[in-house]
């Protein structure tokens, strides 16, 4: 129990860590879609490095469910306990990034927007500035 107990100590350390990370990454208010592609990479790696871990987390899931076998009560009690905890440490992990996901999906499609029809109202006041000229003169 004690080298399961690492484990999950391990994983669920490393799931406090980067919670904060993927919080910190925070989108803000920008007319450049580049900012927001570059959050966006940043969420990739995230998600990149969790389903990287997925396997480390199925083998602590299954490694606890067999010691739930050779364990009495009060230490099945505790287990399941484990169990259950890292398994919403790893939801809330997972549930995070995809609202991070279509936050930033949405902050892109935005920023784009804006960035479209800031460069529209350029075309046309500097249309406007020639036609100025022409009637000036």
């Amino acid at each position: 129990i004690s080298s399961y107990n690492d484990e999950v100590n391990e994983l669920s350390m490393w799931l406090d860590e980067l919670q904060p990370k993927i919080l910190s990454d925070i989108l803000f208010e920008s007319a450049d879609p580049r900012d927001v592609k570059n959050l966006q990479g940043k969420l990739k790696a995230h998600m990149k490095a969790v389903s990287e871990k997925k396997n480390v987390f199925e083998a602590v899931k299954s490694k606890g469910k067999a010691l739930l076998e050779k364990s009495d009560e009060i230490e099945q009690h505790c287990i399941n306990a484990i169990i259950l905890n890292l398994s919403q440490q790893w939801d809330q992990v997972e549930t995070l990034m995809e609202e991070k996901q279509m936050k930033l999906e949405d902050g892109f499609q935005h920023a784009h927007l804006f960035d479209k029809h800031y460069r529209e109202l350029l075309t046309w006041m500097q249309e406007a500035e020639v036609q100025i000229k022409y009637v000036k003169s």
